[in-house]
């Protein structure tokens, strides 16, 4: 009997504020998934957060930012894997010629590296957004799988679903994790970019955990976080970096 996997992602940076967008997804069991959504809730009050957990609400609330970086704690120590892809705009020619056409194609590619070598059933769920194509989650689907199996890959998604992030809270963390890496990139591509001194000390938080000063780079094949430089001409653009956790 096949496994049955979540995917829950979410993206930042689509606006014309940035030079470059990410996506950002995690990958659970169902187990896993209510381990974390219990954690989630009893760290949520513990640390007295009111609301839904989004990176552009994000300022200089400790109790705020001590409760993001605990639950990236528990990401890293549990090794649920993460992907994240960062894609720079001005040399992404799919995003010039047609930014939704481009941004689901990426988004393909982000499910693709994250289903590539689970032999599962995967139900994903992503962050609703207003799109041209009100049924760009079934084309995902479908696109996707046709890459999978091209590949030989044995993974399959049973459903994409555009989902309201107040009622999953793993979008929640991808808002915050995905959040966190795209205004790390952006820093480094534009110097007129600026965020809140919350933002940079949970970012250099968040970097910490992973043994580097930063968010802003690519990563070297890892079972935790992969952040991944799109296109070609952006790979490496800040340095690729092996994860060293500390313990």
């Amino acid at each position: 009997m096949r496994d049955n996997l979540m995917i829950f992602a979410d993206e930042s940076g689509t606006d014309n504020n940035h030079k470059c967008y990410s996506i950002g997804a995690i990958k659970l069991s169902i187990s896993q998934y209510k381990n974390f959504t219990r954690m989630f809730s009893e760290e949520k009050q513990k640390h007295k957060v009111v609301g839904e957990l989004k990176w552009n609400k994000i300022g200089n609330s400790y109790g705020t930012n001590s409760f993001c970086k605990k639950l990236f704690e528990y990401i890293i120590k549990n090794k649920i894997e993460v992907g994240i892809i960062v894609v720079k705009k001005d040399v992404f020619r799919q995003w010039q010629e047609n930014k939704e056409k481009g941004f689901y194609m990426t988004y393909n590619f982000l499910l693709r590296h994250l289903l590539i070598n689970s032999p599962a059933d995967f139900d994903v769920y992503i962050d609703d957004r207003q799109d041209s194509y009100d049924k760009q989650d079934e084309v995902m689907e479908i696109i996707t799988n046709r890459m999978l199996n091209k590949i030989g890959a044995e993974a399959k998604i049973n459903k994409v679903t555009k989902s309201n992030s107040k009622l999953l809270i793993p979008i929640q963390f991808c808002d915050i994790i995905t959040g966190a890496v795209n205004a790390s990139h952006n820093l480094i591509l534009d110097q007129k970019y600026s965020i809140n001194n919350g933002k940079r000390e949970l970012i250099k938080e968040f970097a910490s955990l992973l043994g580097w000063d930063d968010l802003c780079y690519d990563t070297y094949p890892n079972n935790i976080l992969n952040i991944w430089q799109f296109p070609i001409e952006y790979r490496a653009y800040s340095g690729s970096k092996e994860i060293c956790i500390i313990q």
